[in-house]
């Protein structure tokens, strides 16, 4: 799956590089929010959890390569027959992004960098009503990824997209699926 993604990546950016790309310097503000799956470690043992997030990104560049940066927060609750457990994730991530013009309508673009994660969770004991907060330590994890932009105007456009995070340690990489507003020409 890591082959395709990356052989994915690589055709777009070849084809992004054939066209001719705008030599303008932009920079764009995304708010963002979306649906996520990811394995909740705590309390043992691990299991798939879907959760909302929101955050805000940013990126300066041209649309051949720009960078980007984008910070989110994620929280959720869940409750077991025993357990009650509320999660905060903080994360903070660092790329790269190609965006290639399909039409004057909609472009495609494809990303990928790291990402570090705080999570801290709380987990209560429903029958003896004890708490314990568990913060492990911050993990810092690969991401590959793309979407579509569909241009409302001059000043902004509606994007949608999916990521995948590699893990760190290996295992199952988690999909985050994400829709926000770009605010452009900054």
């Amino acid at each position: 799956m890591r082959r395709l993604i990356l052989i994915g990546l690589l055709s777009f950016t070849a084809s992004a590089l054939a066209q001719n790309s705008s030599p303008r310097t932009y920079t764009r503000i995304t708010p963002t929010f979306g649906s996520e799956q990811s394995v909740m470690r705590y309390p043992a043992p691990p299991r798939v959890s879907t959760r909302t997030f929101f955050g805000i990104g940013v990126q300066y560049g041209r649309p051949l390569l720009a960078g980007e940066a984008e910070a989110q927060l994620a929280h959720g609750t869940r409750t077991y027959s025993t357990q009650k457990v509320k999660d905060d994730v903080t994360r903070a991530s660092l790329g790269l992004r190609t965006t290639n013009p399909a039409t004057s309508f909609f472009s495609v673009y494809s990303r990928s960098g790291v990402r570090t994660s705080w999570q801290r969770s709380e987990i209560k004991d429903t029958t003896t009503g004890q708490t314990e907060k568990k913060s492990p330590p911050a993990t810092y994890d690969p991401y590959a990824g793309g979407g579509l932009e569909f241009h409302l105007s001059s000043v902004g456009s509606f994007n949608a997209g999916a990521t995948w995070y590699f893990p760190q340690g290996g295992g199952e990489p988690s999909l985050q699926y994400a829709f926000g507003v770009t605010l452009a020409g900054l």
